[in-house]
């Protein structure tokens, strides 16, 4: 497309001014003619769409006159990202699955210390068990100077010794 309108240099004055005549504006009329009908061309034949078409990573929708593109799920590969960016979520996968890791050997871990628990709790119900069922058949009394004494046969007093040690001894009848 060539230009159509050279510019014509106007100078103020009477003297030694432009001239307002009929030469001088029927070349700027002819200039917006011109100008006029190259816009009314560009708009007869401009694209009011583009033109798109689905790619292997990119699908184009349109909804109500609204284009939409949207990545097709599992279409990009290492090769459509950046090195840096690549780089970076290969060093977050690798954080990731050593979490993961260690996640499950800390499961195994609780799992083994409930399992541990579970075991010493049943044991200690057991000689719970234990010390009520003796409890149970063994009888005290205290004797005429206020000691504690078991007889089950035999007859026991019992004292605290200095050292915090509970001795006995078999009492004669």
């Amino acid at each position: 497309m060539n230009k159509c309108y050279e510019s014509i240099g106007w100078k103020n004055g009477e003297i030694g001014g432009t001239a307002l005549g009929a030469i001088n504006l029927t070349k700027m009329d002819a200039a917006v003619n011109e100008i006029d009908n190259r816009v009314v061309e560009m708009d007869s034949t401009k694209m009011n769409r583009a033109d798109f078409r689905n790619g292997e990573t990119v699908e184009i929708s349109e909804t109500n006159g609204k284009v939409s593109a949207e990545v097709i799920k599992g279409s990009v590969t290492d090769e459509h990202i950046e090195a840096h960016y690549l780089a970076n979520i290969k060093v977050e996968a690798n954080k990731a699955e050593t979490a993961s890791v260690s996640a499950k050997a800390s499961e195994e871990k609780a799992t083994s210390e409930a399992q541990t628990a579970k075991d010493y709790n049943d044991n200690t119900k057991n000689l719970l068990d234990q010390v009520n069922k003796r409890l149970n058949i063994v009888d005290f009394e205290l004797d005429d100077e206020g000691d504690l004494i078991y007889t089950d046969n035999e007859a026991y007093r019992f004292e605290l010794g200095d050292d915090g040690v509970l001795c006995y001894e078999i009492i004669a009848e």
